[in-house]
């Protein structure tokens, strides 16, 4: 989600403007064990940020983090810290499953593309071809205009939305939440808009297109070739008590039946850091052992790289944060933030980097923050482009004084009806 998941640049600008400053310890629960679990151990390079959130998670900010590092086709660092569940003192580890919030739609998109590749549907195509009568409502311009395209780059028109249900085993089918979430507001292509609905749309589209259940076509399309053997699209029954526990900012945890979203394909996955690693080297290129690539290096780069033809300014690839910085390096991401969870998948293509980070507590960006300081430990002074190229996107967009036309401006006398 940012507004480099496209909708929180304004929430990184001081994250990023301060890099090397923690916030005040929150300290209530007191000092807990020492909870470690390594897959990969790091080297020295990492040693000074591993002891910060080892103290940081030590001194009870936050219950746990998981984080993994990947360079060209090695993970050089893969580890958690901290409770998975804190009351039954239950530790984090690397395959430890977390919610990954709008991380989800980089995957959703991964899952269109894998149908664009095989000729089943076309970028161009409309999204009414696969949708039934009544998942879509077009208010601005025409039913057939809105195309997957538009929607990959959330230009379909599409306003932002999600909805949670108690009944978290049983909540609507995509075409019944549709049916009042699946609107377009917009003319389509005139709007950039950060939308869960849209990539909702997109779910709809990869069942329409496919005639399987959309969380069936992603873990066996996706999640299976790519060797993500714990990652799953949709809360299901087997994850309850196995799944990351979720904390409020106030550190309460929060029930899982407070919590399924929808659309999954918005925002409703899980994903372990061992998981999101294998996914991200995939991304770039480096397929991790015993992965099947499930996308051309063609279509790879024009995920990664070719925005909108008619917005070329958008942040939006194709499910993906897309950011050239000062420098020239691309900057791509992929990151999310629901109740009670924090991730992020951060990828630099030309220092072939990976760098993947899953929290269980509420917070718009510690995962975020976390993994650009790891980033910038390899890739000395991405974390200062990152500020910069925030701070321009921030003074491109900032809100101008309204100057009304002479035609409005005068004395005005009437009744509103």
């Amino acid at each position: 989600m940012l507004t480099l998941s496209f909708g929180r640049f304004r929430r990184l600008l001081p994250i990023v403007l301060a890099l090397s400053m923690f916030p005040a310890v929150d300290d209530t629960y007191g000092q807990t064990p020492e909870v470690v679990q390594t897959t990969v151990t790091p080297d020295a390079t990492f040693e000074a940020i591993r002891a910060e959130i080892l103290q940081r998670v030590e001194s009870g900010e936050f219950p746990s983090m998981a984080v993994a590092v990947s360079h060209r086709d090695e993970i050089i660092w893969e580890e958690a810290f901290g409770w998975a569940d804190r009351e039954s003192e239950a530790s984090a580890t690397p395959t430890t499953v977390y919610p990954i919030g709008s991380l989800s739609k980089s995957i959703t998109a991964t899952g269109i593309m894998i149908l664009v590749e095989r000729g089943v549907i076309g970028l161009d195509d409309p999204v009414a071809s696969f949708l039934p009568e009544g998942s879509l409502t077009v208010y601005e311009g025409e039913r057939e205009a809105v195309t997957i395209r538009q929607v990959l780059h959330m230009r379909g028109g599409i306003p932002h939305g999600w909805a949670t249900y108690g009944n978290v085993f049983d909540p609507p089918g995509i075409h019944e939440y549709l049916a009042d979430a699946g609107v377009v507001v917009f003319p389509p292509g005139a709007e950039e808009l950060y939308s869960n609905n849209a990539y909702g749309v997109l779910e709809a589209v990869i069942s329409g297109a496919t005639g399987r259940d959309f969380d069936e076509f992603i873990e066996s399309e996706v999640f299976g070739p790519l060797g993500m053997q714990s990652s799953k699209a949709g809360l299901e029954p087997e994850l309850v008590g196995v799944a990351a526990s979720r904390y409020g900012e106030d550190q309460a945890r929060l029930p899982y039946d407070q919590y399924e979203f929808v659309p999954t394909g918005g925002a409703g996955m899980y994903a372990s850091v061992h998981d999101l690693i294998r996914y991200g080297m995939f991304h770039l290129k480096h397929p991790a052992p015993g992965q099947d690539p499930v996308l051309s290096d063609q279509n790879l780069d024009q995920m990664h790289f070719a925005k909108d033809p008619e917005h070329l300014d958008g942040l939006m690839a194709m499910g993906w944060g897309s950011v050239e910085l000062n420098s020239g390096r691309r900057w791509l991401i992929t990151n999310g933030s629901i109740g009670g969870a924090n991730s992020m998948l951060t990828l630099l293509p030309n220092e072939e980097l990976a760098v993947a980070v899953l929290t269980n507590i509420s917070s718009s960006s510690l995962a975020d923050e976390t993994a650009i300081r790891i980033a910038d430990i390899v890739s000395a002074g991405f974390a200062e482009e990152v500020g910069e190229a925030i701070g321009a996107y921030e003074e491109a967009r900032a809100p101008r004084p309204f100057k009304p036309s002479a035609s409005v401006v005068g004395e005005w006398r009437g009744a509103l009806m």
